[in-house]
This record gives C-alpha cells, structure tokens and sequence, in this order.
C-alpha cells in the first residue's frame, strides 16, 4: 500500500473516440407481440379487450 501506481501499465486509462449511445428502454406491455398474443388468450375480454 502507498507506492506509486503510476509504475503499473495499467493504472492509467488510454481514451480514444469510442462512444456508445444510451440502451433504449421500451414497455414490455406495449412493444411485446408474443407477451400481447398471450395476454389476449389468457385474460377475458373485459380485462383485456382487443
């Protein structure tokens, strides 16, 4: 502990243009064909009308 980290090759992070965009999160309830497809089979009409 206490020595100098700047010897190790590692200690110091190499940047470069690398850029990587946000996730892009989405309602599974809306976007889902396949979960919509179950939803409408499982659920009576009333809850989960057409």
């Amino acid at each position: 502990m206490g020595e100098d980290c700047s010897r190790f090759g590692y200690a110091q992070m190499k940047t470069g243009n690398f850029v990587q965009e946000a996730p892009v999160l989405h309602n599974p309830f809306d976007d889902d064909p396949i979960l919509e497809k179950a939803l409408k089979k499982l659920l009576p009409p009333k809850v989960h009308p057409s």
